[in-house]
């Protein structure tokens, strides 16, 4: 099983301001209906840009089962406890 380093959005605190968009390098994130999601979370690098970027704390990073293609961003055998991957 693997497991990616993804960004996870609280639809309670987006506010669809597209920061998280805007510093995307790998253009995985999109907007739907004033709320940002995946569009290709494949070619997410887990750089942690979206996160940083969000003015209202909408974004946090967690260990992800990635049942696809596992070439891009930060990758495990396991699901760490913590981020040490970097």
């Amino acid at each position: 099983m693997k497991y990616k380093w993804l960004p996870v959005f609280d639809i309670n605190n987006c506010t669809g301001c597209r920061a998280c968009t805007s510093y995307c390098v790998s253009g995985s994130l999109t907007i739907v209906e004033e709320l940002v999601t995946f569009k290709n979370p494949e070619a997410c690098l887990s750089d942690e840009f979206c996160v940083r970027e969000c003015p209202s704390g909408g974004i946090h990073m967690e260990w992800l089962h990635v049942p696809n293609d596992t070439r891009l961003g930060k990758i495990s055998d396991h699901k760490p406890a913590v981020h040490n991957l970097s």
